[in-house]
């Protein structure tokens, strides 16, 4: 499961990054030919016209023209392609409008991430707050979210990695040592505020250790360096 989680983030990233490649224009230029080589001409413009749409309210329209074109790889029926791209606009223009940004890769993240359970009021947040963002800041928000952890305390703990200035191995480190902490028998919200504390001792997310909680009560274990908070695990495999 960890190792699946981690390769949907990468790959949640690598998506988001995408749309770095090449000027958005040229992106949805060939999508949209593609898109009218793909379909027959009535679900073509449809799909044109949900993507021109959302343009004239400042979202990318690439991303909805990869959308419905994913879709015919999968052989979905056209009937389901359409209210599926439908909604993506949606998603997409409310990212844009919350976050207050142009910049493609961070709405992608942000339609991402209210797909996944972060409210536009929360992404509006980070906006007004002034908090240096950028998509993988995004997808970390919700990761946190989607793994059960308060909207506030997801907040908090990308604000502080932001803060402290955590390096992009420690960035990618949050959500694995969210997911294992939870998965270890603590709350989602304990284990966001033990991060923060974390990273408020000047530590970074990698220094985090895991420690088996039989081995805190019954014995000691190895020395722990000042400071390096740890991560308790559940006993395992012996009843």
């Amino acid at each position: 499961m960890k190792r699946t989680n981690r390769i949907m983030s990468a790959f949640r990233l690598a998506l988001v990054l995408g749309a770095l490649m090449l000027p958005a224009p040229v992106v949805a230029q060939d999508a949209a030919q593609r898109v009218r080589e793909a379909f027959p001409p009535q679900v073509a413009e449809r799909i044109e016209a949900i993507a021109r749409s959302a343009a004239a309210e400042g979202a990318p329209p690439g991303p909805l023209y990869h959308k419905a074109l994913e879709g015919a790889a999968k052989r979905v029926p056209p009937g389901r392609i359409i209210p599926a791209v439908d909604a993506y606009a949606n998603r997409l223009v409310t990212a844009r409008k919350a976050l207050g940004t142009t910049r493609a890769p961070l709405i992608v993240a942000g339609a991402d991430a209210i797909s996944r359970g972060v409210s536009p009021e929360l992404l509006a947040q980070m906006a007004d707050e002034g908090v240096r963002r950028g998509p993988r800041s995004v997808l970390i928000l919700a990761d946190l979210v989607e793994r059960g952890v308060p909207t506030d305390r997801a907040l908090e703990v990308v604000r502080e990695a932001l803060r402290t200035r955590q390096a992009e191995a420690d960035m990618a480190a949050i959500s694995g040592t969210v997911e294992r902490m939870i998965r270890n028998g603590d709350a989602p919200g304990d284990v966001a505020r033990r991060l923060v504390q974390h990273m408020r001792r000047g530590l970074r997310i990698r220094q985090m250790r895991d420690v088996p909680r039989n081995m805190v009560r019954d014995r000691p274990g190895p020395p722990v360096a000042p400071g390096v908070e740890t991560v308790d695990k559940k006993p395992g495999g012996m009843g």
